[in-house]
């Protein structure tokens, strides 16, 4: 539990950062549609794996019981035919935009959807407008992805410079 009420939120809160100071022109978008455009192009929970239950078929493949499947969140959102240019960081496509179930899925689908996924989004919204009005600048290439026990974080930790 002490996982999921911090270190998820920190990782996308670095992200969002690492994001906005490579993508400054994106401040001009309103705060949820960014922290959205960040959890969609940088999803911090990559799989959710869950043991099939009785014999299933999901996309034309058979899955006997028992079989471990996962879903993974940044396939789908990296997937062409639902996001266009899908590896470009865009907010706007987060304005008067609500995305169809399943193909937005940083916190899980359906009833399995993490519990804490409204408070965190209103958190990284409320750090985000605090920082509205300050300048980020990069530093060093852009983020690469690092597994940190469950989580993908950024692998230097988001380092930017507030101007």
């Amino acid at each position: 539990m002490l996982l999921a009420g911090w270190e998820t939120t920190s990782a996308s809160l670095a992200w969002a950062f690492e994001r906005l100071a490579r993508h400054p022109d994106a401040w001009r978008f309103p705060v949820p549609a960014i922290v959205q455009e960040t959890l969609r192009t940088r999803p911090v929970l990559w799989l959710a794996g869950r043991t099939v239950l009785r014999p299933l078929a999901v996309g034309g493949v058979s899955l006997p019981a028992g079989t471990l499947a996962y879903a993974c969140s940044y396939l789908t959102h990296t997937r062409a035919d639902l996001w266009p240019d899908p590896y470009r960081f865009d907010p706007s496509r987060f304005v008067d935009f609500k995305p169809r179930p399943f193909t937005w899925i940083p916190f899980g689908g359906g009833r399995r959807r993490c519990i804490g996924a409204a408070f965190a989004a209103v958190e990284m919204e409320a750090v985000l407008e605090r920082a509205t009005g300050l300048s980020f600048e990069p530093v060093g290439d852009a983020e690469r992805f690092v597994r940190r026990g469950m989580i993908v974080a950024p692998g230097r930790g988001g380092s930017i410079r507030v101007a």
